[in-house]
């Protein structure tokens, strides 16, 4: 039941992240694999460190791997925490639309 809400936190970001690299980083509009765009989101704006952190990258990536478990793995997810992937990607997702907006 909680699976498609891990779901769609993941992809919330995903598609943040891809605006903002294809708005502000320089990137061209294209079907990104979701491997690569962590990589590209990391390179292009964690490691400079002056727009992002450490810790929005390792929000990033635990998105991507609860969502792999979510609509592969053979998980069962409880309430709460569908709860606290929701409120990471919540805030993630709001950083990342304050950036893409402010750009």
């Amino acid at each position: 039941m909680w699976e498609t809400c891990i779901s769609r936190c993941y992809y919330a970001a995903y598609h943040e992240v891809a605006a903002l690299l294809e708005s502000q980083g320089g990137y061209a509009q294209q079907r990104w694999r979701h491997e690569r765009l962590a990589a590209t989101f990391e390179a292009r704006f964690i490691r400079q460190g002056f727009l992002f952190t450490k810790r929005d990258e390792d929000v990033f990536r635990r998105l991507l791997r609860e969502r792999y478990a979510a609509d592969y793995g053979n998980v069962q997810f409880t309430g709460i925490r569908a709860r606290r992937v929701l409120e990471a990607a919540r805030q993630l997702c709001n950083r990342l639309l304050e950036v893409i907006s402010s750009g």
